[in-house]
């Protein structure tokens, strides 16, 4: 009889790849969680013969019973879908919270959920939850506005001392930097086209502090698929690049054919056009990443390597992405 995995975000750019890849594996059915049958993403995945079922992370009940006879689920949860929604701000007004506080908490509550939920379930074998590092123990207290990856690691230290037996058969999947974040809504999150027609990537520190960089789309499942093979109690860093910024942008113009270069900047001119409690979660990011690395230095994370796996490099995916919009100067870059 095939495996069954069930999938919690599988609509989304993580969840789709780890459905992509358990479809093409004999031996296993696909089975996603999601609020809407009837999206389009939702109808091309039953169309690939994913079964879709109703549920949400805010709603326990109904992850049990998607959860049902699951050998295996993927966890995932979302702290910026929380952060820009408008019914946040209710909360926030009601309990003197900041949005970053409220989407944390959402986030956590979500991930609490997924745990105790997986955790009722007799035929399950093996979770996989996306997480991320612990900023504000890893920098010692030094970082502590860096609330999407700090959500993710609550409920990790949660299944780990209140789920002791889910946790035996829990691994966890460190995702790095998107490699398609330079691509956001017509808006660029990365390079700057200067007038003299080069290009400057600014972030503040100094570029070198190496970042693994994933092209989630393409091998989130991959990563997934070697967890749920190996032993649990693994935490895997996902990437397919450890590449400076530095050297990014040297790489980039290499291959697109343009002048490109790293600046360094300081700290409070990063972002100062956005609003501050959005700027700063994203700006101690940053600092923690160029100081402390992406996991912070944990022990406990292990790389693609160890699990004989790897993934699409930097410059794979540069050379394969339209970059005219870019290159073009038609997108606003925020730095």
């Amino acid at each position: 009889m095939d495996k069954l995995i069930v999938i919690v975000g599988i609509t989304g750019t993580q969840g789709n790849s780890v459905a992509q890849t358990f479809l093409s594996l004999p031996g296993w059915r696909v089975r996603g969680v999601t609020r809407n049958l009837s999206s389009t993403a939702s109808q091309t995945l039953i169309s690939q013969g994913t079964e879709m079922v109703v549920g949400d992370s805010g709603d326990r009940p109904s992850l049990i019973a998607a959860f049902q006879d699951a050998h295996a689920i993927y966890g995932l949860t979302d702290f910026w879908g929380p952060f820009f929604s408008p019914s946040t701000a209710t909360i926030v007004s009601a309990k003197g919270q900041t949005t970053n506080e409220a989407a944390f908490d959402i986030e956590v509550v979500h991930g609490i959920n997924i745990a105790e939920a997986a955790a009722q379930i007799p035929s399950l074998e093996r979770v996989v939850y996306s997480s991320l590092a612990d900023v504000k123990r890893w920098s010692g207290g030094k970082y502590t506005w860096v609330y999407h990856f700090d959500g993710k690691a609550k409920v990790v230290e949660y299944i780990k001392e209140s789920l002791p037996d889910l946790a035996k058969k829990t691994s966890y999947l460190q995702i790095g930097e998107y490699v398609t974040n330079w691509n956001n809504n017509q808006v660029s999150l990365g390079q700057k086209k200067l007038p003299d027609g080069s290009f400057v990537l600014r972030k503040p520190h100094s570029g070198d502090a190496r970042i693994p960089m994933i092209w989630v789309e393409r091998d989130t499942g991959t990563f997934v698929k070697a967890l749920v093979e190996a032993e649990p109690g693994k935490t895997l860093l996902g990437y397919g690049s450890l590449i400076g910024w530095r050297e990014y942008m040297e790489t980039w113009g290499r291959i697109v054919g343009v002048e490109a270069k790293f600046e360094q900047i300081k700290p409070e001119e990063y972002l100062k056009e956005w609003p501050e409690n959005l700027a700063r979660e994203v700006r101690e990011g940053h600092l923690f990443h160029g100081e402390f690395g992406w996991h912070g230095g944990d022990p406990e994370v292990l790389h693609p390597n160890h699990f004989g796996i790897g993934g699409t490099s930097v410059e794979e995916y540069i050379r394969q992405a339209d970059w005219t919009p870019m290159l073009e100067g038609r997108w606003k870059a925020l730095m």
